[in-house]
């Protein structure tokens, strides 16, 4: 993303990230995700910020047909104001991620 190709507010964006745990149903270490339902979501949903709002999460999990990172997908918050460095954070388990920052418009 960049200020030219902000983040729309209510938009679906998706992340990518390691370390987010087990999947169900599981698969072994290294192996693609599922190509159709069920997928391998994560066993705990995170929870995802973007500045002081949570945002829906629609998908956590791996990629369709793809060993990792997991992938994240979730809708901007619409409550946000339009910023270029609106922080963004994810916490799964207790742990928490790096802040980055996007552009949100």
């Amino acid at each position: 993303m960049s200020v030219s190709n902000a983040a729309d507010r209510g938009a679906i964006v998706t992340f990518f990230a390691d370390g987010l745990g087990a999947v169900d149903p599981p698969v072994a270490a290294g192996q693609p995700g599922a190509l159709s339902e069920p997928f391998n979501r994560t066993v705990a949903t995170p929870r995802v910020f973007f500045d002081i709002y949570q945002a829906d999460v629609i998908y956590s999990g791996l990629p369709a047909g793809a060993p990792g990172p997991y992938q994240v997908t979730v809708r901007v918050p619409a409550l946000l104001s339009p910023a270029t460095n609106i922080s963004v954070s994810l916490t799964i388990g207790g742990f928490g991620s790096n802040r980055v920052t996007i552009p949100v418009r």
